[in-house]
């Protein structure tokens, strides 16, 4: 589907407690909220990294 690696994705930590997270998918004019893990799951599953940290 894709190349390698597109997309570097960092997550703070603290999400990891949040059982949704809301996202606007490429522009502000509406939300959409996944359960945390399905959307961790959907973007290892497109190809790209994902590393949680602590921004805090």
């Amino acid at each position: 589907m894709f190349g390698k690696e597109e997309v570097k994705v960092f997550l703070d930590k603290d999400f990891l407690g949040k059982e949704e997270i809301g996202v606007h998918p490429n522009d502000n004019t509406a939300s959409v909220y996944l359960k945390t893990a399905d959307l961790m799951q959907i973007i290892k599953e497109h190809g790209n990294s994902l590393e949680v940290l602590s921004f805090a």
